[in-house]
Formats: structure tokens, C-alpha cells, sequence
């Protein structure tokens, strides 16, 4: 349910500007002040301070957006610059262990520590 407000109830500091559509009354955030032509910058850069909260996220969201992109990008440097290093620390292979373990018949097993 609307709770209707009269302007007798709202505070004398308070500037309520509305304006008149095809469904009735509603309340504006003009960028510049009707009477004085002053440039109103919250309501220019955000849309008046109800929409801040919502700039707040949405600035939020694209830094962490950006910032795991950063990351992705650097790991996709890290294996163009050493794809076998790469190679060797994501799944454990070890070129010269493989081919010795292929051509002698020799079985390395390796616990987690060593190496």
C-alpha cells in the first residue's frame, strides 16, 4: 500500500519536485534547480541519492569483474612464456622421469613432498 504524503509533513529543507504524467503524480530529480538554475550534481552523475546504492554495486561488480580478468590474463602469460613448467606443476609430469620410466622399465613414485 502508497503511503500518501502531505507537504505539510515534510521537513521545510526538503525540496520535493514532481510532476504530472498520464498516471497520476510522481516525483522528479531535475539536474538543474527549477528556481535557482544550480546544477545539482548527485542527481546529474547518479540519479538523485536513491540511486547510489545501486551505482555502488554496479561500480563493485565491474572491478571485481575486471580484476579476475587481470588474473586470468596473467596466468595465460605465465603458460605462453613456459608451457612445460606449466605442464609439470598443474598435473605432475615430468618429461625426463616419463621417458626414463618408458625406456629402462624403472617405476619413481614421488610422495607430495618430495622433489
Amino acid at each position: 500500500m502508497v503511503k500518501i504524503i502531505e507537504s505539510r509533513d515534510l521537513p521545510e529543507e526538503d525540496e520535493v519536485w514532481m510532476v504530472k504524467g498520464k498516471s497520476g503524480w510522481r516525483i522528479v530529480y531535475p539536474t538543474k534547480h527549477p528556481i535557482t538554475g544550480k546544477r545539482n550534481w548527485a542527481n546529474t552523475l547518479y540519479g538523485g541519492r536513491k540511486n547510489l546504492n545501486t551505482l555502488i554495486i554496479y561500480v563493485l561488480l565491474a572491478l571485481i569483474i575486471s580484476y579476475g580478468v587481470s588474473e586470468l590474463i596473467e596466468s595465460y602469460k605465465d603458460v605462453a612464456e613456459n608451457p612445460c613448467r606449466y605442464c609439470r606443476l598443474s598435473t605432475n609430469y615430468d618429461p625426463i622421469v616419463d621417458n626414463l620410466r618408458l625406456s629402462k622399465g624403472i617405476n619413481f613414485s614421488f610422495s607430495e613432498g618430495d622433489g
